[in-house]
Order: C-alpha cells, then structure tokens, then sequence
C-alpha cells in the first residue's frame, strides 16, 4: 500500500511539473496570491460556461441603450468563445438569472480556435468591424499570423506577423509587420518561409519597421513581462501582468456565475479558499484572468493574454 502511495505520489509531481510549470508560461502556482487553473483542472472543476451579469449604474445605460450586460465564456474542446449580450430592461424588472439570460440575442463577440496547444484562428463576430487572424505553422519555432478586417472596415491590405519559438515551445517574440501592399485576393501564395520573408520585407522601410514584442521567463518558464511592456521580477507580482488598478468600476449589481452557481461560492468550494488572482488557461500561450475585489469579494475580469499576435 505504502508504495502505491508513493507511485501515486511522484505521478502527481511529474504531471504538475509536466504540465503546469513545464507547458504553461502563466502557472505562477495555486495559492491565495494567484491561483492557475489549467484546462485539465478546469475540466475538473466542472467549469465550461462562465456568466458575467452586470446592471448599469441607476439612470445609465451603455452605448447600445441596454441598461444590463450578460458576457458568455463558453469552454469547449477544440474552440472557446466570449459573447456579449446587451439587453434592456424596465424599471420594474426585478433580477432573477434565469429569466434575465432567457432568450438573449447576441451582439458581438470572440471565438478561439486551436488545436494541440496552437492556436488555429482568432476572430471576432456580430456587430461592426472585426480583425480575424489565421496562423499557420511552417514549423516547429515559426508561426505566421494573417490579419484581415471584416466588417464596416471595408477592403484593407493583409496584415501580417511572425511568431518565433525555441525548441522548448516558448514564445520568444511577435514581430508584426507593416501592412501588405496587396489584398488577400492576390496575394502571391508564400510557399515557403524564405518567400514569406521576401514578401514581409518588402514595405519595411527606416520610417515604416515592424513592430517587436519580445517575451522573457524566469528559469522556471515562467512570463515576465506583457505586450505592454509591463515588467515583473518574479511569480509573486504576477497580479500586475492582468491588473494595471485597484479601481473596479462601478455598477448598480454584478456578479460572475459558473453555469449558475456565483462564481465565488464555486471556487471555495472547489479549493477552499478564494484567490487574488485567477488564471483559467485558453491554451499554452493565453489565458483569461480574474480579479479579486476585496471590498465586496467578487470576481471581476483582469485582462485577457494571448501572446501570439
């Protein structure tokens, strides 16, 4: 018996090794600081839809008239996606989750697509104008992102950026390059990576170059720094890589649920207490975040972090 503890023991070593520390940038480790949640555990945890509700302040309304907000995150397989659903109510309307996220009609929103820890495509539907971007991997350390714009934005050129990875799968850098010269429709084919580099070159002039974004860990493989620039010197400041503020903004009521249980009441059931920060994995590269607001102690969404650009 003893020895099967221990077997069991060094498999739980190995996998949190294995898979956290060693496939994630952002498992910063499971703690009332900042607690990572991978997509295993998430399957674990039972959580494959997250709601956000949220009441304008008393007299407001946001920018589509709605003086309510429901935002869906919904987890699945192979894809996940972020919907929102603005909706107006009377003065009369007394809140109950059911009867408000019945029937919702959807305006805009975000879906991942990917696959073996890759991204496959980003792209954003509903109202307006959205960029939707497609990678491609030409091989194990280069990925090419190719951006176009549907929507109101009308026919603009391809953008497009280059992802460059180490031979132990970490981003090291996206460097996005200046707008293509041609449209996607008469785009010359690019079939292999030294035409790519031909093709991406040939609008970087000294007053047009492409713009680096370089990515640094710590010996253990954990992230560094952000898009923008922000800096951090260990796991224990994780929380200023997703929350630039304290301040949460205000509004009449809001609340994140997990399926329909308050997300609060699920994440101290699930591991006792409630962490600082949370980090719900995407896939290797991204990850959704959520904060902590000490005064009424609810969940509020951080910044989401998708390092491929």
């Amino acid at each position: 018996m003893k020895k099967n503890i221990s077997v069991m023991v060094i498999f739980l070593v190995w996998f949190s090794l294995s898979y956290g520390l060693g496939q994630s940038p952002f498992n910063y480790g499971q703690n009332e600081k900042v607690y990572f949640v991978s997509a295993a555990l998430r399957d674990t945890m039972g959580i494959e839809t997250i709601y956000t509700v949220e009441q304008t302040p008393d007299g407001q309304t946001g920018g589509m008239g709605e003086n309510w907000d429901v935002t869906i995150m919904d987890f699945g397989r192979g894809s996940i996606s972020v919907d929102w659903y603005p909706i107006s109510r009377d003065s009369s309307f007394q809140y109950d989750f059911d009867s408000l996220t019945t029937n919702m009609r959807f305006l805009n929103g975000i879906e991942y697509e990917f696959s073996d820890q890759r991204m496959l495509i980003v792209g954003g539907g509903g109202y307006g104008s959205f960029d939707h971007t497609e990678f491609t991997q030409y091989n194990d350390t280069i990925s090419i992102g190719t951006t176009s714009c549907v929507g109101h934005c009308g026919d603009q050129p391809v953008r497009y950026s280059k992802n460059v990875f180490n031979d132990k799968g970490q981003l090291l850098r996206s460097i996005t390059y200046p707008p293509a010269a041609t449209t996607r429709e008469n785009d010359p084919g690019l079939p292999n990576i030294d035409a790519l580099e031909t093709y991406l070159n040939a609008n970087v002039t000294t007053l047009n170059m492409p713009d680096t974004v370089s990515y640094h860990y710590n010996k253990r493989g954990l992230l560094l720094n952000s898009a923008t620039h922000v800096r951090i010197r260990n796991s224990k400041e994780a929380k200023s890589l997703f929350i630039e503020s304290p301040d949460f903004w205000e509004s009449q009521f809001h609340q994140y649920y997990v399926g329909n249980i308050e997300m609060e009441v699920l994440i101290e059931k699930e591991i006792g207490f409630l962490p600082a920060l949370i980090l719900i994995e995407i896939y290797r590269h991204g990850v959704f975040s959520f904060v902590l607001n000490p005064a009424d102690r609810k969940y509020y969404r951080g910044k989401d972090m998708i390092l491929e650009q």
